[in-house]
């Protein structure tokens, strides 16, 4: 997992976004999941940050 300093600057806090994002767009998910911490009761994994990411856009109300 990546970690930020408290006194993150704007700019820190970009990059950080910037390499998950790069991560997703890799479709790499596993390495994006890592990236992050994860909350356990939320029950996120990588196949289902994939599934979310691949469905976004089929619901429509």
């Amino acid at each position: 997992m990546a970690h930020l300093p408290i006194s993150a600057s704007d700019e820190d806090l970009i990059k950080f976004a910037d390499e998950w994002a790069r991560l997703l767009e890799a479709e790499d998910y596993a390495a994006a999941f890592g990236f992050t911490a994860q909350e356990p009761s939320m029950q996120w994994t990588p196949e289902l940050i994939q599934q979310v990411i691949k469905s976004y856009g089929e619901c429509s109300a």
